[in-house]
């Protein structure tokens, strides 16, 4: 293990202020890094006068402002360690993060890559506290791309990646000045198996600072918006070239799908295009789904889990087009017929009146408005009065 080579790259644009703290984790990991790369991507601050003082002990590249994805091509291109891991400039890796990383390596040497949960924090008297870990989901080794691209659970600097694999999977995509190590990382995990580490890695630091490169800067409240609109990009792509098989678990090409098989990939697809903001792509599977005749068995489990997660969003900016006109839900409202349309309507509304009563806690009295009023066209009047019977009946 203490013989690989690992590769820290850290871009940085403007972050004078939590650059050092960041580069300081990396100088005390447990295991130390074979080499340290940092990509001075065009800053206007202090950064390239702070970092001065690390010059014999990193790799330092400056280069005009381009955006953080041509910082890491431009990094990867003098990397030479067996391991690449990119970090943030603003976040703090836990000191043994390296090691824990590189045992699941020696554990499980078909693997491509390690990710692992981290920590959200607060700053209390200056310093950067922990406040709870993220949640991973577990036994993921034959979904982990699926359950990724339906949600990404993980941040980059929790990954760990063979250096080997970011050469085959090619450079990051320059068009992307948000969620271009989300694309990446679906692109890793398409081709390479990955395994979790237990338990954070890094902390990651909340901050109004600003994001983007210097033609694309942005307000730290606009990040969600801004990643739903490159989510968008890769989702369409992946539309069209997934087959229904890969949204299965456990399926290949090969498999001939059942009726049962082609309803659960049709609701999963659709789900996850709902959960991008794709909602013409969310009505086109349901209708695709009620035009083919499909299983009329009752939904399973994992169905009802699908729907009810469907139309429970943690981005407003996902899901405010479906809620924000009647077009949408009326769509759905007509594509959903018959028995099996019946149950789907209960399960997309159990979703709905989870983010009702969300946004009602946080006094988004608006949004909750327009909630109801989708729950009202999607469910009806009888719909509602059945649903709170047998909410009253648990």
């Amino acid at each position: 293990m203490n013989n690989k080579k690992v590769t820290v790259i850290i871009p940085t644009f403007n972050r004078c202020n939590y650059i050092i703290e960041s580069l300081e984790s990396i100088f005390n990991q447990t295991i130390k890094p074979y080499e340290i790369i940092i990509v001075n991507d065009g800053s206007t601050d202090n950064t390239e006068s702070i970092l001065r003082p690390y010059l014999g002990r990193i790799i330092y590249i400056s280069k005009e402002n381009g955006g953080k994805s041509t910082a890491l091509n431009e990094a990867l291109k003098y990397a030479t360690g067996d391991f690449i891991w990119i970090f943030d400039d603003d976040d703090i890796a836990l000191p043994d993060a390296l090691e824990r990383h590189l045992i699941v390596f020696k554990e499980n040497p078909d693997i491509g890559f390690t990710y692992s949960p981290l920590y959200e924090t607060s700053l209390n008297n200056g310093v950067l506290k922990p406040l709870y870990e993220t949640n991973i989901p577990k036994d993921l080794q034959k979904q982990l791309f699926i359950s990724l691209f339906d949600h990404c659970f993980v941040a980059h600097p929790a990954i760990l990646v063979k250096t080997d694999c970011y050469k085959k999977v090619g450079p990051f995509n320059t068009e992307f000045i948000r969620s271009q190590d989300y694309e990446m990382l679906l692109r890793l995990a398409y081709n390479f198996k990955g395994k979790a580490v237990d338990n954070a890695t890094f902390l990651r630091r909340q901050h109004e600072g600003d994001r983007g490169s210097k033609d694309e800067l942005h307000k730290s409240i606009e990040v969600q918006k801004k990643w739903v609109a490159y989510d968008q990009i890769f989702s369409r792509h992946y539309y069209e070239s997934l087959e229904l098989n890969e949204y299965l678990p456990g399926k290949n090409h090969l498999d001939e799908l059942t009726p049962d098989d082609i309803r659960q990939a049709l609701l999963k697809r659709a789900s996850i295009m709902a959960r991008k903001g794709l909602w013409e792509l969310f009505i086109s599977d349901l209708s695709l789904l009620f035009s083919n005749n499909s299983s009329e068995n009752d939904l399973t489990f994992e169905e009802r889990e699908i729907c009810q997660k469907t139309m429970a969003y943690n981005n407003i900016y996902a899901y405010l087009p479906f809620i924000a006109t009647i077009d949408l839900p009326l769509k759905l409202s007509n594509i959903l017929q018959g028995r099996l349309g019946n149950n789907l309507r209960l399960e997309y509304s159990k979703g709905l009146f989870y983010q009702l009563l969300r946004e009602f806690k946080d006094r988004e009295y608006k949004i909750s408005w327009l909630i109801l009023k989708v729950i009202r066209i999607v469910l009806g009047i009888s719909g509602i009065v059945y649903y709170f019977q047998s909410f009253n009946k648990k």
